[in-house]
């Protein structure tokens, strides 16, 4: 009785010897065995396969079971899509961008008159989304209908302008003479 109860414990020492030996991390795995020819005196070729072999040409021959472990590179790459919820700004209709927020149009003529001593002056609508502070810069070409040759440049500065403002912008000269056109040059906020 003695016998067969060592008999047992030394069988179960060996299943678990060799469940031990076939398993990773505590889970059980078949076992792989590849067997090659390999001489005394080898020259290998390795490949890249799991489980890994060596051949050789041999002199003399002897069986050898090899195992390779064989480290793997993991490379991730991750794509983000950034999405914003700031509008895109566009001036009101009707008006030209300027950049900056500013916009301007030529003005309906009832809407402004010629200041002190100007006989000829052009209005200019102007709108800023953030204002202008401390003054708006405005610049106009002056040109001759008949041939369309450049007379001067006029230009004027405002007074600081609040956010979403609107306001007419009036440039004159005096003696200039008649028949003349403008285009607007420049509109900018100032830093001084």
């Amino acid at each position: 009785m003695k016998k067969k109860i060592v008999g047992l414990w030394i069988a179960a020492a060996v299943m678990l010897a060799v469940i031990a030996g076939c398993s990773v991390a505590g889970q059980p795995q078949v076992a792989s065995v590849s067997t090659t020819s390999a001489s005394t005196t080898p020259t290998t070729t390795k490949t890249t396969s799991r489980p890994s072999t060596t051949r050789t040409t041999p002199p003399s021959t002897s069986t050898v079971t090899s195992t390779r472990e064989q480290q793997l590179t993991v490379t991730q790459t991750s794509t983000a899509q950034i999405v914003t919820s700031v509008a895109q700004w566009a001036p009101p209709e009707g008006f030209d961008d300027w950049g900056g927020h500013i916009a301007t149009r030529p003005a309906d003529v009832n809407s402004f008159e010629c200041t002190g001593d100007s006989d000829t002056c052009w209005g200019i609508d102007v709108f800023t989304e953030y204002g202008c502070g401390p003054s708006l810069y405005v610049a106009i070409d002056v040109y001759r209908e008949s041939d369309n040759s450049f007379v001067t440049t006029l230009n004027t500065l405002t007074p600081p302008l609040g956010p979403n403002s609107q306001t007419v912008v009036v440039i004159g000269e005096t003696g200039l003479g008649d028949g003349l056109t403008a285009s607007i040059t420049d509109v900018h906020c100032t830093n001084s």
